[in-house]
């Protein structure tokens, strides 16, 4: 098509406003041009020519002029040169008869830049295109709003984005961790206990593969004989989780190819913000080290005490042989001790000072042995006493203490002048009285 302007024929106003064999504008015209001069959108018709025969005060205003002063103007003469090369290509599918929408940005009279909603319908009139009806809708508020809307939206996006980058990175080293554990594994149960996710760690541990455990109720991994190690079953662990919160388990766990380890197993209820239950998640630890160290530890326990009760009966063995030793001492050997004692003295007494100076020494001698004796006797009784004698452990001031010892001493040695001098700020030791005041 030839997008080359139409020859500009000169306008007569008189034949636009009062066309030749019409009357002058009726009432009803003149209130329709009311009406389209409210309207905000701006309206024109250019015909075949492309001559303005009509526009609205909207469609003028744009242009500084009023709506008469437009009829007659070429539309070369109305739009900017440098919009030309855009708009023809469209006036001109218009007057092929294909109607054209599109929006295009202006600049209005004070520099802004304006947005706008532009048709171009066909004037067709008995198969034949007349002109074209213009008709654009300022939608700059619109756009803006909408550009409001898309940087909004395109903010919102990066932040979603941003976040499920970051969820998904948080949700990635959790994964990484809960398969990379050792001793431990992690895995996931519904509400019933049916398995929902199984993670490497948990296969590691019992050897099941994902497809091979999935679905199936926990309990698969519980050794049968289990009974009296755990304190309660599957289906009782789980309602205690789900009204605790937490719980926790000890027993036996078997593994894909049978085999048993020892672990310890803490069920939590996972719950969302509104405390409804999503599921519960099931951390076990390989325990059976610290299960052997434990039996071997009891096993040791056990031995000791053995030993210990072998060790106590020797002892109430020989506490009882000492006894009888004792009994021994005080009956068999104290008796002919103090008739050797007395005769001694007898024989002192007979012989007086008349003795010769040996016979006199022999006689000392033979009474300090026998003292000695006595003394070594008292002592083997007392030790034995001391294992029958119950310690009682109490506050003892030692000055009192020093001094009930010494009065006793001075009565047993009349003979014998020591100057004694005690410290009446000793301090006040805990022990048994009895014992101290014999040590």
């Amino acid at each position: 098509m030839d997008m080359t302007l139409p020859p500009h024929t000169p306008f007569d106003e008189s034949t636009a406003s009062v066309p030749a064999g019409k009357a002058a504008p009726t009432d009803t015209e003149n209130l329709l041009r009311s009406i389209t001069d409210r309207i905000p959108a701006r309206l024109a018709y250019y015909d075949k020519d492309l001559i303005c025969r009509y526009c609205n005060a909207a469609h003028a205003g744009r242009y500084g002029k009023k709506p008469e002063d437009m009829l007659g103007s070429h539309l070369s003469e109305v739009v900017r040169p440098e919009l030309l090369p855009e708009i023809l290509p469209r006036v001109a599918a218009t007057l092929s008869g294909n109607a054209q929408t599109f929006e295009a940005e202006r600049t209005d009279a004070s520099g802004q830049l304006r947005y706008y909603e532009v048709h171009y319908l066909p004037d067709q009139r008995n198969g034949e295109v007349h002109g074209i009806f213009i008709e654009l809708h300022d939608i700059t508020e619109r756009r803006r709003t909408e550009e409001i809307v898309l940087h909004a939206n395109q903010d919102l996006e990066e932040r979603v984005r941003m976040r499920n980058a970051e969820l998904f990175q948080s949700e990635q080293r959790f994964r990484l961790m809960v398969d990379a554990i050792q001793d431990y594994c992690i895995y996931f149960v519904d509400e019933e206990g049916q398995i929902t996710e199984w993670s490497e760690s948990a296969q590691r541990l019992h050897g099941h593969r994902r497809d091979q455990i999935t679905g199936q109720h926990f309990r698969a991994l519980l050794a049968t004989d289990n009974a009296g190690e755990d304190e309660v079953d599957p289906d009782q662990v789980l309602r205690l989780a789900k009204a605790h919160g937490q719980w926790e388990t000890r027993g036996w766990r078997l593994r894909e190819d049978g085999s048993r380890f020892w672990a310890h197993t803490v069920l939590t209820a996972l719950r969302n913000e509104a405390g409804e239950l999503q599921g519960l998640s099931a951390i076990t630890r390989d325990m059976t080290a610290a299960k052997s160290l434990e039996d071997v530890m009891n096993d040791l326990n056990r031995e000791l005490e053995k030993r210990v009760a072998e060790r106590t009966q020797q002892l109430v063995a020989a506490n009882k042989d000492l006894d009888v030793f004792s009994h021994m001492v005080s009956h068999d050997l104290r008796a002919p001790l103090r008739h050797i004692s007395s005769f001694i003295t007898l024989l002192q007494e007979h012989i007086g000072q008349s003795g010769d100076t040996l016979t006199l020494q022999y006689l000392g001698s033979i009474v300090k042995a026998s003292k000695r004796m006595s003394l070594m006797i008292e002592g083997l009784l007392e030790y034995a006493r001391l294992g029958r004698v119950t310690v009682e452990m109490q506050p003892v001031p030692l000055s009192p203490l020093l001094e009930s010892v010494v009065a006793h001493l001075k009565q047993e040695n009349p003979d014998r002048r020591i100057d004694w001098t005690i410290d009446t700020e000793l301090p006040v030791v805990k022990g048994d009285a009895m014992m101290l005041a014999q040590a």
